[in-house]
């Protein structure tokens, strides 16, 4: 998936025109996406690809730890506070 943020990201408008959606709103709905595959001229199934990507991205800066990383954590802070 990040092979196609490094592809899209070649091309300036479609680069742009995804950022800003992306800062509108994470999870665009089906009709959302149609339409801007639309209109930068790409297919919506790399819309999604992109999307997810982005998402994932945005997560790692932000800091959040994937839900199985968070129950391992949780699960060894059970098993020290327990001994």
């Amino acid at each position: 998936m990040a092979d196609i943020m490094k592809r899209i990201g070649e091309d300036k408008e479609k680069s742009t025109a995804l950022e800003d959606a992306f800062k509108s709103c994470r999870y665009p709905d089906s009709l959302s996406m149609t339409l801007l595959a639309a209109d930068i001229g790409i297919t919506e199934e790399e819309i999604e690809n992109w999307f997810a990507a982005r998402l994932t991205k945005w997560r790692k800066e932000e800091g959040f730890v994937p839900i199985a990383e968070r129950a391992a954590i949780l699960a060894q802070s059970m098993n020290k506070s327990t001994k």
